[in-house]
């Protein structure tokens, strides 16, 4: 699956893909399309790339890192030679 498929695994960067304000019906076509990255010429599919990355929300989300949950609210990431999350 390449869900950031322009993503480097060493170039000191986060790539990040948000969907947003998407169908049902067009959720399931994004998910077919992941298998070869073609779900990021959809509309409803922004990407961004920093190496400082803050995410907040009106509301409180669950907040997860490598398929688990660390906990909700608003994160921040940075990355240099090494990954750190700051909650």
């Amino acid at each position: 699956m390449k869900i950031a498929p322009f993503a480097q695994s060493n170039d000191q960067h986060f790539d990040v893909v948000v969907v947003d304000n998407i169908s049902r019906l067009k959720l399931l076509a994004l998910f077919v399309t992941v298998f070869w990255g073609g779900h990021i010429r959809m509309k409803e599919v922004h990407t961004f790339q920093g190496k400082y990355i803050h995410i907040c929300s009106n509301t409180s989300l669950p907040l997860h890192a490598d398929g688990e949950q660390i906990g909700e609210g608003n994160i921040t990431i940075s990355v240099n030679k090494q990954i750190r999350v700051l909650k």
